[in-house]
């Protein structure tokens, strides 16, 4: 909140209109704007340097493709941070269970996860979704492109945005205009595996982020384990060490 700005009437006594109008200039120009930046939400430190701006803000409307393991991540990041979230319908082809334990794995705090079931083209969908969002920092969500047209998608993105909730929409259908953001994510390396042996240690991930500017950066990130048991997130430089990919894994 900007303080007013105090004016006292001698301040204006004898003045001209046009001398009055050159003060009232100067006095708005010597006060510090408002910051319209907007809040950020904990995620991914390693993620930041593609995000615009920055970081994840809070209340962006989000479009998100690809593997499953950022994305978790980034769940993961925010509750480690004591922020609350939600997840509805698993992002993992594998199910529930493997979801949440990976969501573990990368140090995110079961306590701070809403997991819902929630059939992704049910119009009551959309209600648990106002819900969530007036308690709840980050909500993750499958929804059937049907149950969004223009006008429906709105009003959901008005209220993200007044609650500063953070949505996270899944699928490459979501080609819907109005977005702040849109994520898609790859696994381009895998290490630890050798010729006909091994197992999986790390993967790097490359990330691309899109803005409302339509500017698209990208970068890669090592997802690789750490003391503890857990897993967590660096950037890195491509290396020989890694296996490339050469198609989508989660």
């Amino acid at each position: 909140m900007v303080d007013m700005i105090k004016v006292e009437v001698a301040d204006l006594a004898g003045l001209s209109r046009e001398q009055a109008a050159a003060f009232v200039r100067r006095r708005t120009a010597a006060e510090p704007e408002e910051d319209q930046s907007r809040p950020k939400l904990p995620t991914i430190d390693a993620l930041n340097r593609v995000l615009p701006g920055g970081g994840l803000d809070r209340g962006a409307v989000v479009s998100y493709a690809g593997s499953s393991s950022p994305l978790l991540g980034m769940l993961a990041a925010a509750t480690a941070a004591g922020e609350y979230t939600a997840l509805i319908n698993t992002p993992d082809r594998h199910g529930a269970v493997r979801s949440l334990h990976a969501f573990y794995e990368l140090g995110g705090a079961l306590s701070r996860l809403f997991a819902v079931n929630c059939p992704t083209d049910d119009d009551r969908l959309i209600t648990v979704l106002h819900n969530l969002m007036d308690g709840v920092s980050l909500v993750v969500s499958e929804l059937h492109p049907r149950l969004l047209p223009p006008s429906r998608a709105k009003i959901l993105f008005a209220r993200a945005a007044s609650r500063r909730c953070t949505l996270v929409l899944l699928g490459p259908e979501h080609r819907i205009g109005g977005v702040d953001l849109r994520l898609s994510a790859s696994c381009v390396g895998l290490e630890g595996l050798g010729p006909g042996r091994g197992r999986i240690t790390a993967q790097t991930f490359r990330i691309e982020a899109t803005g409302r500017d339509g500017r698209t950066r990208s970068g890669d990130f090592r997802k690789g384990p750490r003391p503890g048991g857990r897993m967590d997130w660096e950037w890195v430089e491509p290396s020989a060490e890694v296996i490339g990919l050469s198609t989508r894994a989660g």
